[in-house]
């Protein structure tokens, strides 16, 4: 049985560190939360760009945690057509540390 650790939102950077993986799976301390980019998360109210989907210029509002990953919580400056629609009007998002970069 797979555990996976529910989703929770924080103000602050949690204890995390760079993700680990050798090809096969995460060789991260086990329990350890992990993150996805070689630099440190940046902190809330960042300008970032979000390149997953295509969603471009965002601002970092807070921090999230699910199935063992550290993210970015974000205001998407321009969010796309679909993103509005799919989140009923709303520019919030969600970014792990693969799916961005600073401008």
């Amino acid at each position: 049985i797979m555990l996976i650790e529910p989703y929770a939102e924080f103000d602050t950077v949690p204890d995390h560190e760079e993700a680990v993986y050798d090809g096969k799976c995460f060789t991260n301390a086990p329990g350890a939360l992990k993150w996805s980019n070689p630099e440190p998360p940046p902190a809330i109210g960042a300008d970032i760009v979000v390149t997953i989907n295509s969603c471009g210029p965002a601002t970092v509002t807070g921090y999230f945690t699910q199935g063992g990953f550290l993210g970015l919580l974000v205001e998407l400056h321009n969010p796309p057509d679909w993103h509005v629609k799919q989140n009923k009007g709303s520019r919030r998002g969600h970014v792990f540390g693969a799916e961005f970069h600073l401008p």
